[in-house]
């Protein structure tokens, strides 16, 4: 029975083939190596502004590592944080400084290495003001901090981007919600005098002030802003991402018509 078999390959076709196989695997990672040296990375510095007890690290905690403690717990230092975005195959390393409070924004690079050496203050490529959405105090000092950063950095608003963001908005869930149960209970006699009593004129005036709150800082200061929930992660990354949008706006050399026009050319990840 004759059977037909291939010759042994020599020695000499061995080597080239493992000779070719190594030349392909050099240029495959030469190839990649390049592509890697191409990718320009930005550095940025975000400074987190707010009132004492307005939710700044537990904001900052669920972007960066989606935890969250009903525990408060004061910040008395400077505390970085280093997430990093990509907005439009543009890399940023984010320097995010979660700030103790801070009675005023330094006027000179004097005031800033007496009273706040490192926070690094003057030098924030953006800041994110965060305010108590329960608390109007809390605003207040948002609006107070955001005139004194335009009278010390100067230019015009939108060339130094501020986002500002309310936080706890699930609290105010809650109290809709009680209000309801109670009025859903109570005859209608008995509803007229819980809402005469047991809910002061605050309380009626939230939804209307939440309204003004948000025409104010989006149509007369020109900034972004939202609301959010540390506590349910709702609306965290999405402000965020808002924030490095306008980020990279500005960055890229032109100033968007609006802040609405910023937000939408872009698209922005986290890393």
């Amino acid at each position: 029975m004759f059977s037909a078999s291939l010759p042994p390959p020599s020695c000499t076709v061995l080597l080239s083939a493992v000779k070719n196989v190594i030349d392909i695997m050099n240029n495959n990672v030469t190839t990649v190596a390049s592509s890697a040296d191409d990718i320009e990375v930005e550095q940025l510095r975000i400074a987190v502004l707010g009132a004492p007890g307005v939710g700044k690290t537990a904001v900052i905690e669920q972007l960066v590592s989606h935890e969250f403690t009903d525990d408060y717990r004061p910040t008395t230092r400077c505390r970085c944080y280093r997430p990093s975005f990509i907005i439009n195959e543009q890399v940023y390393e984010v320097t995010i400084v979660d700030c103790p409070p801070v009675t005023y924004f330094p006027a000179t690079s004097l005031y800033e290495w007496t009273d706040f050496r490192g926070y690094g203050l003057r030098s924030a490529n953006a800041y994110l003001l965060i305010y108590d959405v329960t608390d109007d105090d809390s605003f207040r000092f948002v609006r107070s901090m955001r005139e004194q950063i335009l009278a010390s950095r100067g230019g015009h608003p939108q060339d130094v981007p501020m986002f500002v963001m309310g936080n706890k908005q699930d609290l105010l869930q809650q109290q809709q919600q009680l209000l309801l149960q109670q009025q859903q209970q109570q005859s209608t006699q008995q509803q007229a005098m819980l809402l005469s009593t047991s809910f002061t004129a605050e309380d009626r005036r939230n939804l209307p002030t939440r309204r003004e709150v948000a025409n104010i800082v989006k149509k007369q200061w020109k900034c972004g802003y939202i609301e959010c929930s540390a506590k349910c992660n709702w609306h965290v990354v999405r402000g965020f991402q808002e924030l490095m949008k306008m980020v990279h706006s500005i960055d890229a050399g032109h100033r968007p018509a609006s802040i609405h026009d910023a937000l939408l050319c872009n698209r922005c990840d986290i890393l």
